[in-house]
C-alpha cells in the first residue's frame, strides 16, 4: 500500500490530501516498509528539520533523492541514522550557503571523527567515550561528571520544534551577546548561526550519537574578517522512547586555535 505526505517550506507536515505535489517541498511516499523522501530545491532549512524528525521515528528503511550541485544524489534504503546524517549535511551546506560566507563545516559521525582526526581536543575524545547507545536518558549525565563540564552548553526542547538553554559555559567567547538560561536557539540571540546550531542539535538526536560539527567560522559583528576553526561536539541525552519534551543535548564547542570556549 502506498500512502503519500509532504512537507511545507514552514515544516509542517501534511497528508497527501492537503496540498499538491508541486506545491510541496519535500514530498514522502511509503512503499511497503521503505519510506521513500523527494527533496526539490525550493526546500528549506525548516521543511529539512522537519523531515529529521519525521525520519527518526521511523523503524524501517528510508530512500532519499535531493539535487546537490545539480546532481541528483541519492541514497539508501538504509536506516534512519544514516539517512538523518545525510540530511543533517546536506542542510548544514545549504544553510551555510545562504549566510553570506560566514562559515564552511561539516557533520561527522563520532567514530569516523576519532579515527580520522587527529586534531581532536582530548576532551572531545572523553565525551565520546563516556556516551552510552544503551543509556541516552538523563541518567546518562551521571556518566559525565568525572568530567570538567564548566565549558559545556546544555540544551533542552521546549516544544517540539524549539530548542533552548538550560545551562551556559562558565566563560565564552562566543557569541558576542550575554545569554541566559531558557534563551532560544534563535537569530536573536545566536544570529546566523542559529539554523546551523539546529541542524546540528536535531541530527545528533536522530542519530542518536555524538556528532562533530567541524571548520571555519567568522564573527559577523566582528571587524576582524579572518576565518578561525572551531569544532562542535553534540551528544545526545535522550532515548527513542522519549517524549520530544525530554529531548536534551550537551554541547562542547571550542575555538582549536587556543581552545577558547564557545556557546
Amino acid at each position: 500500500m502506498n500512502t503519500n505526505s509532504f512537507i511545507t517550506r514552514e515544516g509542517i507536515l501534511l497528508d497527501g490530501n492537503s496540498i499538491t505535489q508541486k506545491e510541496a517541498p519535500i514530498h514522502l511516499c511509503r512503499k511497503g516498509k521503505t519510506l521513500h523522501a523527494v527533496i526539490r530545491k525550493s526546500a528549506s532549512i525548516n521543511s529539512l528539520l522537519s523531515l529529521i524528525r519525521v525520519i527518526r521515528a521511523f523503524e524501517d528503511l528510508i530512500h532519499v533523492t535531493y539535487n546537490q550541485n545539480n546532481k541528483q544524489v541519492e541514497i539508501g534504503p538504509a536506516p534512519s541514522d544514516i539517512i538523518c546524517l545525510a540530511i543533517g549535511r546536506f542542510a548544514l551546506l545549504k544553510a551555510e550557503a545562504s549566510r553570506q560566507k560566514l562559515s564552511q563545516s561539516h557533520l561527522y559521525s563520532s567514530g569516523d571523527a576519532i579515527r580520522h582526526d587527529q586534531s581532536l581536543p582530548d576532551v572531545f575524545r572523553q565525551l565520546i567515550a563516556s556516551h552510552s547507545p544503551s543509556d541516552l536518558t538523563s541518567n546518562a549525565l551521571l556518566k559525565l561528571h568525572n568530567h570538567d563540564l564548566s565549558g559545556t552548553s546544555f540544551y533542552f526542547s521546549k516544544q517540539t520544534s524549539i530548542f533552548c538553554l538550560g545551562k551556559i559555559p562558565d566563560h565564552y567567547f562566543w557569541p558576542e551577546k550575554i545569554l541566559l538560561s531558557n534563551d532560544s536557539v534563535d537569530k536573536e540571540n545566536f544570529g546566523q548561526n542559529a539554523e546551523a546550531i539546529m541542524i546540528v542539535l536535531e541530527t545528533a538526536l536522530a542519530c542518536r550519537t555524538p556528532i562533530l560539527q567541524k571548520g571555519l567560522m567568522k564573527s559577523e559583528n566582528s571587524e576582524v574578517s579572518e576565518f578561525f576553526p572551531f569544532a562542535r561536539l553534540a551528544i545526545p541525552m535522550a532515548s527513542i522512547a522519549e517524549q520530544p519534551f525530554n529531548y536534551r543535548v550537551l554541547t562542547m564547542a571550542i575555538r582549536q586555535s587556543d581552545n577558547a570556549v564557545m556557546v
